[in-house]
């Protein structure tokens, strides 16, 4: 799972400018996301073929691009957020998981069930040690180009002249600085000026390099600028599917530079419009919160500017915007349903009686459809989404300096040895 894809359709057509086919400018720094790299296709039979398709082809092409660094990242399992469990959890029960342990060895050609192999986190650590150590040797000697390997601990600088940034100095443990997923380590290799180009199709990365770029402007004043290549998003609707195997996938470049630029002038009444948007987007679905039933981007986005100028960072705030957001779609179908239901929103009990009196009243109108009705949550599922996005926006602006999400109050629970949403509908 990862961001609805509705909101990157709508960035699309409110800022095309930030969409190009062509590359926008030449990046000083490419991250490459290995963890996307490591599903192959099925032609690709042995492990040197894989080794060179996938990892060896995909840094040369970043030199290509102009580039003086190509770092590849890889998801340190030790440091993934517990809160990461819900979504493993569901892709595990699509695909079965193939056996194997430490004590084996990796087989002499790719499995032929790949995407099961991929599942067992034991085989995908050794598939990944054996990319690093290949790569290590691969490109010893090289002095034109860094290459950079970032999977565990201090990321590791092959060849080449580039020094690592200031937080992987001598003094700082690398382990205690629990980088997980790639999505929170690609915008450490930002550079001061310059532009940084991330290499994924993971919907994550633009409201956390759109979260980023903004707070380092913040900060600093001036910084370089993100670059996203991933898969083209189509705007255009259309009912005609293509044929089966027609259809040769696509990429674009996104200019998140611009993208900010649109946000602060669709947002100016906020103090950060790249947070107001990315709490938006974490409020209908990703991988730490659940998809808000009712209420996709295209809802969202229409009733934007009747959110307020807050920037959405408290608790009472986002369940006010919850509130108006309901309020405003069924306030047509069911009578006594308005927006002044969120103007004595003081706290957190005040919140869940005003949330309380709306769903009443939308369930027992006959003019909302009855599976509407039954998706509705109740005010305690709510409220702990409310937590679980403010965990997210937690997540994707400290990066590796997120706290517990079995810390403090953020709407997960450990289960059965397993963490789940709290109230999470059966």
């Amino acid at each position: 799972m990862t961001i609805d894809s509705g909101w990157v359709k709508l960035l699309k057509k409110n800022a095309p400018e930030a969409f190009s086919d062509a590359l926008p400018e030449k990046p000083e720094v490419v991250f490459i996301d290995g963890q996307i790299k490591l599903m192959k296709g099925e032609h690709i039979r042995t492990w040197e073929a894989f080794l060179h398709s996938q990892f060896v082809n995909t840094i040369e092409h970043g030199f290509s691009l102009g580039a003086q660094t190509v770092v590849l990242g890889f998801d340190d399992y030790q440091h993934v957020p517990r809160s990461k469990n819900m979504t493993q959890s569901k892709r595990n029960k699509a695909v079965p998981v193939v056996s194997f342990d430490e004590t084996q060895s990796l087989p002499a050609l790719p499995p032929d069930d790949w995407a099961a192999a991929m599942r067992n986190r034991t085989f995908k650590i050794k598939v990944i040690t054996f990319i690093v150590n290949s790569l290590k040797h691969h490109y010893r000697g090289e002095e034109r180009h860094s290459v950079v390997l970032d999977f565990s601990g201090t990321p590791l600088v092959v060849c080449g002249q580039y020094k690592l940034p200031g937080m992987f100095d001598a003094s700082s443990d690398a382990d205690e600085l629990r980088r997980g997923e790639c999505d929170i380590k690609a915008p450490n290799w930002m550079p001061d000026t310059g532009a940084l180009l991330m290499v994924s199709t993971d919907g994550d990365f633009i409201p956390i390099a759109l979260i980023q770029l903004e707070r380092r402007l913040q900060e600093r004043g001036h910084c370089g600028n993100i670059l996203i290549h991933r898969i083209k998003t189509k705007v255009a609707d259309t009912k005609k599917r293509p044929r089966l195997g027609s259809q040769r996938r696509e990429y674009e470049y996104v200019n998140v530079q611009r993208l900010l630029s649109f946000l602060t002038s669709e947002f100016g009444r906020t103090d950060a419009p790249a947070r107001f948007f990315s709490c938006m987007v974490a409020l209908t679905g990703c991988d730490f919160c659940m998809n808000l039933p009712a209420v996709g981007p295209t809802k969202l986005w229409t009733v934007r500017h009747t959110l307020g100028a807050s920037d959405m960072q408290s608790s009472h705030d986002i369940m006010n915007a919850l509130l108006q957001v309901y309020s405003i779609a069924f306030a047509p179908k069911a009578r006594g349903v308005d927006r002044d239901l969120r103007l004595a929103v003081c706290d957190t009990a005040s919140s869940n009686a005003a949330y309380a009196q709306l769903l009443g009243r939308v369930q027992k109108s006959s003019q909302v459809a009855q599976r509407t009705r039954e998706s509705l949550w109740s005010s305690e599922r709510l409220m702990a989404h409310v937590c679980n996005t403010m965990w997210t926006m937690e997540y994707w602006t400290l990066l590796h300096a997120y706290p517990d999400p079995l810390s403090g109050n953020f709407g997960y629970e450990m289960r059965n040895n397993l963490v789940r949403f709290v109230a999470q509908p059966a």
